[in-house]
């Protein structure tokens, strides 16, 4: 599987990891709390322009889930680690005002919040993309019995970076995540490879 995914690994390295790197560099900024929440909602670049992930939802979601999140600023600033920024947006689903608020948005949101404090996940969250594109490398029933969960919540699943392949050494954790979702087209090509190599 390594001679595989190297060159997939290479390219994003090359094409894709400095986008990311540069759009959550915008977050490290000394905004005041407000702002922050904002900023973090709509997944805004520094020209303003929002992320491609936040097009699908409504917009009359933000209104509410920024009115829940200002009431959370004292808890916000003892967060010290990423997974304590997870469960304090994630709090957001268990309130009558998260309705519309997905896990997508709230793993983006979290992760927008805690690189405010420098602060990455240690794991592999898989939403969606990243998931099917975990699911095409690994196969269906084998990502299945890989997963754990956040907060027990089968919305939530994600890998620990010793699960994986060598090769995904090379990046950090919320780099894998997106390199899974971008790549999950070429994913599918590997494991079907891997199958007619095992025939």
């Amino acid at each position: 599987m390594k001679h595989l995914l190297n060159p997939l690994i290479h390219d994003y390295i090359q094409t894709e990891k400095e986008l990311e790197d540069n759009l959550l560099n915008h977050y490290t900024k000394k905004y005041n709390y407000d702002e922050l929440i904002k900023r973090a909602l709509l997944g805004t670049d520094e020209r303003g322009k929002k992320h491609p992930h936040k097009y699908r939802i409504d917009n009359s979601v933000y209104p509410r889930i920024r009115q829940y999140l200002l009431l959370l600023e004292n808890k916000f600033n003892t967060c010290s680690t990423f997974d304590e920024v997870m469960k304090l947006v994630y709090e957001v689903k268990k309130s009558p005002l998260g309705s519309g608020f997905g896990s997508v948005s709230i793993y983006d949101t979290a992760l927008c919040l805690a690189v405010n404090k420098k602060e990455y996940p240690k794991v592999i969250y898989l939403h969606a993309g990243a998931y099917e594109g975990a699911e095409n490398l690994f196969g269906k029933r084998e990502l299945k019995q890989m997963v754990s969960y956040f907060q027990e919540d089968k919305e939530f699943p994600y890998l620990s970076l010793d699960q994986l392949p060598k090769p995904f050494k090379q990046l950090q954790p919320h780099h894998i995540e997106n390199f899974f979702c971008i790549y999950r087209s070429e994913l599918k090509e590997i494991n079907v490879k891997l199958l007619n190599m095992q025939s």
